[in-house]
């Protein structure tokens, strides 16, 4: 729309209604005017229009005024949304309240305080006490979140919450809202209503449209080698029966097709061709490869593959790992797998500047959820570890959901000390000490005792500025969504 029409269109319409009361007409109009401005990315002249009308006007057919709840009710035309809300946007500086000139995608938004939204209400306190998460904010060192909870006892409403609000107070801060990645090992993220709530896409292990052996730069024989010997480690960890002979000739044959497609990275179907023209028969690596290449879990035209970003985008990506039915060995190696390739995309996300002093606000780019994840933890898989350790570098956090505390302290590997925000449901024999090491200092053996008896959706949680405090959570659905 040109400037002449947002002008003509903006008189126009604070001509045909009552103006708010104090405002000249004129002043009205420029009002109207700045609104426009900001709807007009979307929409076209017409619907301009109708849209002004709609958001502006009271039953009544006038004006809504601050009395009323219009849009206008306590603030200006500068701080209005497409949803009628207060966006918060920035002034005609194009600066925070910082200082800070925050950009998303050629829009200019106001951080404010970052991603920070209520998950829960204090058990313990006389009138209502909410409690909130503030992954925005640099004091909560890691982003990084432990949910635990027997079955049926609010774990998956809670990440629902999680999900729905991180994306929610994203967009509202940052312009664009996060990234999510979710192993779904249940079909618990599927369901149309919630996905249409965060802008979520199912994928299948069927035909997808990644590259598992897809190198991150360059090819160099370095590369190749590193990529060839992560996939062999993958397989040899998970599946039975791969000894150092099999591990040997599989790196082998990926590092010749790799030389013979003259540095273009082998698709799974040719590392398995390849594979069977070594040994000459079959064994157990060509049975764990035919796990894969049989179904298609990965597409096998070269021309339909994409790059792990746009493959994410800004979506929230649901992998229904259920679809493979009870084959936990295939459903952990493409967790895996798709990890080796999440942590790269991590690699290449911008790191953004920190904003203000007191609070100290951050961007966030992405997080990752892995339900059931004692699945993924049990092995001990480094990329797990380097994805909770340097996530904070770029805006990553990672939530690990599972049932019990215990999942989280294998071998010589502690997820628990990596991860500073947890939401605790009823689970059977919690000890003090097992609290404690999971980086909830202020524990105490009553705290223990009472999560055994905590009723649906009721949690202890500790995160930034909760040392530790019995909530009942914010189930998803009472977000009204």
């Amino acid at each position: 729309m040109s400037p002449e029409n947002y002008a003509s269109t903006a008189q126009r319409i604070a001509l045909e209604h009552s103006p708010i009361e104090g405002h000249e007409i004129s002043v009205f109009s420029a009002d109207i005017g700045l609104v426009l401005r900001q709807l007009s990315g979307e929409e076209s002249h017409s619907d301009l229009e109708a849209n002004w009308q709609s958001l502006f006007s009271s039953p009544t057919g006038q004006i809504a005024t601050e009395a009323d709840g219009g849009l206008f009710a306590g603030g200006d035309a500068n701080h209005v949304s497409e949803t009628g809300e207060d966006d918060t946007r920035e002034d005609d500086t194009g600066e925070d309240e910082n200082g800070e000139d925050c950009e998303s995608d050629g829009e200019i938004v106001e951080l404010g305080l970052g991603s920070k939204f209520l998950v829960g209400h204090r058990l313990d306190s006389v009138g209502d006490s909410p409690l909130e998460f503030w992954p925005g904010n640099t004091a909560l060192n890691q982003m990084n979140v432990g949910v635990v909870g027997d079955l049926g006892t609010g774990k998956t409403q809670l990440l629902k919450t999680l999900i729905s609000e991180l994306r929610r107070t994203t967009r509202e801060t940052q312009g664009t809202p996060i990234s999510f990645l979710i192993f779904d090992y249940k079909n618990d993220y599927s369901d149309q209503a919630f996905l249409d709530d965060v802008g979520g896409v199912v994928v299948s292990p069927s035909s997808i449209p990644l590259n598992v052996f897809a190198l991150a730069g360059p090819y160099t024989r370095a590369s190749a080698f590193k990529r060839a010997q992560a996939f062999t480690d993958v397989l040899g960890k998970i599946y039975a029966g791969i000894g150092p002979i099999q591990r040997n000739n599989l790196v082998e044959t990926i590092m010749d097709l790799f030389q013979a497609k003259g540095g273009d990275s082998p698709l799974m179907h040719e590392v398995l061709s390849g594979y069977r023209q070594r040994v000459g028969a079959a064994d157990s690596v060509v049975g764990v490869l035919n796990k894969f290449v049989l179904p298609e879990v990965f597409v096998e035209d070269a021309s339909a593959l994409q790059p792990f970003n746009d493959f994410l985008g800004d979506k929230v990506l649901v992998i229904n790992l259920s679809e493979l039915g009870g084959d936990s060995h295939t459903q952990n190696a493409l967790v895996i797998l798709m990890l080796d390739l999440y942590y790269e995309y991590m690699l290449s996300r911008e790191k953004w500047p920190f904003v203000g002093e007191d609070p100290q606000i951050r961007k966030l780019n992405s997080f990752l959820l892995v339900d059931e994840a004692t699945n993924i933890m049990q092995f001990e898989f480094p990329v797990l570890e380097k994805l909770l350790l340097q996530g904070r570098q770029y805006g990553l956090g990672v939530i690990l959901a599972s049932q019990y505390l215990s999942h989280f302290k294998v071998g010589s590997t502690n997820y628990g000390e990596i991860l500073r925000s947890w939401f605790v449901h009823k689970v059977p024999h919690v000890t003090d000490a097992q609290l404690r090491m999971l980086s909830m200092p202020g524990a105490t053996a009553a705290n223990a005792a009472r999560i055994s008896s905590l009723n649906n959706h009721e949690a202890f949680y500790s995160s930034l500025n909760v040392e530790g405090e019995f909530i009942r959570g914010l189930p998803y659905f009472e977000l009204g969504r």
